[in-house]
C-alpha cells in the first residue's frame, strides 16, 4: 500500500477503527493488526504512566495530560511492528511553550537516539525533542487540533503534514516490534488519535551484543538507565547553532535597575528618584492642588502630583515633573503604590483622585507609568508609606515567622488592600479613558517564589475570589480577573533553573498581559557571575516562552549598604551597552551542569555554566578548553575573553582575561573553570 492510498484509507475508514480496535482476528491484538486504521487509543492496548497525572478515555480513543517541565510519558505495554505502516497522530495542545509527541523505544534516528517526533509550540514546528528543527509548520497550525503523518519503512521515515510532505529521516530498528510513547511538556495535551495502519514487513534488527563472560544478563525490566556523560576537559559550542533561540526585544528593553534618574542604557526604573516614594507628611501639599469630589468617603478629596516624591531626600524631585522626563528618555517607571492596608474609604478616594490627575492629565503617563498593589505580599509588608507606624496592621507571611503562608494573611491583603485599591483604579479608569480596564493593574511582587510556600501563597491569593467586604462592586470577582501583570522578586534565589517563572506562567499567562521580575540579585547577590547567571536563566526562559519586553522583563536590584554596588553598576551599564544585537539564547546539558549561551549580534557571546543545586553529585573534571564555532564573516576579527567566577572573591568585577587562539571558523579558549563552579565568560570580537 502506497502512502497516499493509505491517507485516503484514513479518510473514508475511520468508521472501521472501532470494528478493528475488537481485536477478533485471529486474537492479534488490534495495535499489531494489519489492514483498516485501529486508534491504538481504542484499541485493546495497554497503557502504563511512567510519568505524570494521565487520562485515557478508551471509549472515545483520547488521552490528556497537563505537564509542567518534567516530560510526562504513557508507554505501551507491548510493541508494534512499524516498517511498512503509516501513523497518524492528531494533537491539541494548549499553551505557549506546549510540547507534544512521540517516543520509539527500539527505533533510532540519524544521530544514533531514540527516536523522538516532538510538536513544539514554542519553535511552531516539529523537533527531534532534543531541540533540533525537523521542519516548521505553517503560521497558526499548532493553535488548533494538528494532525502529521508518519510512514514508516525498512530505514526511513517520512513525515508529512496537511497533505506536504515536510520531512525525511533516515531510522535504524533496533527491534522488530518498538514500543510507543506519548509525550507530554509544559501545557496542557490532548491526543485525539493514534492511528495505525498499513501492511507491516520485517526488518534486519542488529543481533544484540553478548554480555561479558562472567556477568549474568540484566532483565530488561532492571535494565538502569545510562549515568549522564561528565563533563570533559573540552567543550565544543556554537555561535550560530540552530538550537539557539531569538529573543523578541533587545537587553535594555529586558533589563532595567532599581532607583535611578541619570544617563543609562537601561529602559525600566523601579521607584524612579528614590525608594522612599510616597505621600507627604501631614497635610503637607506641593504644586498645583485640586479639589474633587470623593465618591467613596462623599467628601472633598486634595490631591496634587507633586506629592509624590520622596520625601526622606530634600533634593528628591516629585511626579509632576518626573513625567516629561520619562517620555523624554523614552523609559518607563514602576512605583509601589504609596498607600498602606487597611484600606479606608478615603483612601480609596485618594487612589481614584490620584489616577485620573495622572492618566487623566498626561498622555505620557499611559504605557509608561505603572503601580504595585504591595510589596513583597508575602513576606513584608504592603505599600510603601512614610509613617512606618501604619506598618503594625499590615498582615504577615514572614520567611521565618509563625505566619508563614497562613490562609489569613492571603485574605487579608485580598479583600482589604488589593480589592479597594483596584476598585478605585477601575472607577478612574472608566472616567478618564470610557474603560475601566486600561488602567493597569500590577499584583504586589512576591519574594522569593523559588520557595514552594511563596508560590502556594500566590497561587491562592491570585485564585481568590473577593468576597466584597470593601469592594462590594467586585463581588465575585477572582483576583486573577484583575491583575495585568504579575510581579515577583528574586525568582532566582537559590535557584539554578527558572521554574518559578515557568509555573506562574503555565497557570495563568493566559489569563494575563505580562510576568515581570521588579527585583533580582538584591542584598544576597554574590557578584558579577552571580548576577550574569540570573540573567543567563531569565532570557533563556523569555526566549522558550517567545516573550518580549512588554510581556516579561527583570529589574536589577543594586542596593546602596552593598559594597559592590559601583562595581555591579557598572557590569550591568557595560553589558547593556554592548549587547546591542538581536539577542539568541540557548542552553545545552554539559555532564552534570548546564551551560547557557546568549548572543548578541554576530560579535558578542555570554558563556554561562550553571551547576546543578544538589553538590552530591559527581564531581567532573574541570573544563580545561572550550572551541566555539563563529560566524564566517567574524573569524578574521580580533577576540577577547573573559572570565567571571562566583568562587574567585579576588577577581575584578571586569573579570580575569581568557588566552584566545584561533582555529579556522572557531575560536579555542583556555581556562581552568571547575565545571561545579557557576561562572561566566563574556566573548567579544574587537
Amino acid at each position: 500500500m502506497t502512502f497516499r492510498t493509505a491517507f485516503c484509507c484514513f479518510l473514508t475508514l475511520a468508521s472501521a477503527a472501532l470494528a478493528a480496535a475488537g481485536g477478533k482476528a485471529r486474537g492479534i491484538p488490534p495495535a499489531t493488526q494489519p489492514g483498516p486504521p485501529a486508534n491504538f487509543l481504542t484499541a485493546a492496548q495497554q497503557w502504563k504512566v511512567e510519568s505524570g497525572a494521565w487520562k485515557v478515555d478508551a471509549a472515545k480513543g483520547t488521552a490528556s495530560v497537563t505537564a509542567d517541565d518534567t516530560v510526562a510519558e504513557l508507554a505501551a505495554t507491548r510493541g508494534t511492528r512499524l516498517a511498512g505502516r503509516w501513523l497518524s497522530l492528531k494533537v491539541v495542545l494548549t499553551g505557549d511553550a506546549a510540547r507534544a509527541g512521540l517516543r520509539f523505544s527500539g527505533l533510532r534516528d540519524d544521530a544514533e537516539q531514540t527516536l523522538r517526533i516532538v510538536l513544539d509550540a514554542a519553535e511552531g514546528g516539529l523537533t527531534n525533542g532534543r531541540a533540533k528543527t525537523l521542519a516548521p509548520l505553517p503560521a497558526g497550525a499548532l493553535q488548533s487540533p494538528v494532525e502529521i503523518i508518519l510512514t514508516f519503512s525498512k530505514d526511513r521515515l517520512l513525515i508529512e503534514h496537511a497533505g506536504v510532505q515536510v520531512a525525511e529521516l533516515a531510522v535504524k530498528f533496533e527491534d522488530q516490534q518498538p514500543a510507543v510513547s506519548l509525550l507530554a511538556e509544559r501545557g496542557t495535551v490532548v491526543f485525539r488519535e493514534v492511528i495505525l495502519s498499513g501492511q507491516p514487513v520485517l526488518v534486519e534488527v542488529p543481533p544484540r551484543k553478548p554480555p561479558e563472560p562472567g556477568i549474568p544478563p540484566v532483565r530488561p525490566d532492571k535494565v538502569e538507565p545510562a549515568p549522564e556523560p561528565v563533563a570533559g576537559p573540552r567543550v565544543a559550542v556554537d555561535f550560530t547553532g540552530a538550537d539557539m533561540r531569538t529573543l523578541k526585544s533587545g537587553w535594555n528593553d529586558y533589563f532595567g535597575v532599581h532607583v535611578d534618574t541619570g544617563p543609562g542604557p537601561w529602559k525600566t526604573i523601579r521607584q524612579y528618584d528614590g525608594p522612599g516614594f510616597g505621600m507627604p507628611p501631614g497635610d503637607r501639599h506641593t504644586g498645583a492642588v485640586k479639589t474633587l469630589d470623593g465618591p467613596f468617603a462623599k467628601m472633598p478629596v486634595q490631591m496634587s502630583l507633586g506629592d509624590f516624591g520622596d520625601w526622606k531626600r530634600k533634593d528628591a524631585g516629585r511626579l509632576d515633573s518626573h513625567i516629561k522626563t520619562l517620555a523624554d528618555q523614552d523609559r518607563s517607571a514602576i512605583f509601589i503604590a504609596p498607600w498602606v492596608q487597611p484600606f479606608t474609604f478615603v483612601q480609596q478616594d485618594q487612589v481614584w483622585a490620584f489616577m485620573k490627575l495622572l492618566y487623566g492629565g498626561h498622555v505620557a503617563a499611559e504605557g509608561r507609568i505603572f503601580f504595585q498593589w504591595g510589596d513583597d505580599i508575602t513576606s513584608r509588608r504592603l505599600g510603601a508609606a512614610t509613617n512606618r507606624n501604619l506598618h503594625s496592621t499590615t498582615p504577615r507571611a514572614s520567611s521565618t515567622g509563625g505566619r508563614r503562608g497562613r490562609d489569613d494573611t492571603v485574605e487579608a491583603y485580598v479583600e482589604y488592600y488589593f480589592a479597594p485599591a483596584v476598585e478605585a483604579v477601575r472607577l478612574a479608569s472608566s472616567e478618564v479613558y470610557k474603560d475601566p480596564a486600561r488602567i493597569p493593574v500590577l499584583m504586589g511582587s512576591a519574594l522569593r517564589p523559588s520557595d514552594p510556600i511563596n508560590r502556594a501563597w500566590l497561587i491562592r491569593a491570585l485564585d481568590s475570589t473577593i468576597a466584597g467586604e470593601i469592594a462590594l462592586s467586585l463581588k465575585g470577582r477572582t483576583v486573577c480577573e484583575l491583575v495585568d501583570y504579575i510581579t515577583l522578586d528574586y525568582p532566582f534565589f537559590r535557584a539554578t533553573d527558572a521554574n518559578a517563572l515557568q509555573e506562574f506562567w503555565d497557570r495563568y499567562g493566559m489569563k494575563v498581559k505580562g510576568l515581570w521580575v521588579t527585583s533580582e540579585y538584591g542584598a544576597t547577590g554574590k557578584g558579577p557571575a552571580d548576577l550574569i547567571k540570573s540573567a543567563a536563566l531569565y532570557l533563556d526562559w523569555a526566549a522558550r516562552m517567545q516573550l518580549d519586553a512588554s510581556r516579561t522583563r527583570l529589574i536589577w536590584n543594586l542596593p546602596e549598604e552593598k559594597p559592590d554596588k559601583p562595581a555591579m553598576r557598572e557590569l550591568v551599564r557595560k553589558l547593556g551597552e554592548s549587547f546591542t544585537g538581536p539577542l539568541r539564547a540557548a542552553s545545552q546539558k554539559t555532564g552534570e551542569t548546564v551551560l547557557y549561551r546568549i548572543a548578541a549580534g554576530d560579535s558578542r557571546m555570554l558563556l554561562v555554566n550553571i551547576p546543578p543545586e544538589s553538590r552530591r553529585a559527581r564531581r567532573p573534571d574541570p573544563i580545561q578548553e572550550i572551541t566555539l564555532t563563529v560566524p564566517a564573516a567574524q573569524a578574521a576579527r580580533q577576540w577577547t575573553a573573559r572570565i567571571l567566577s562566583e568562587k574567585d572573591r579576588k577577581q575584578p568585577a571586569a573579570g580575569t582575561a581568557v588566552p584566545v587562539e584561533k582555529n579556522g571558523a572557531g575560536l579555542v579558549l583556555k581556562l581552568d573553570a571547575n565545571a561545579r563552579d557557576t561562572w561566566a565568560l563574556i566573548v567579544e570580537a574587537q
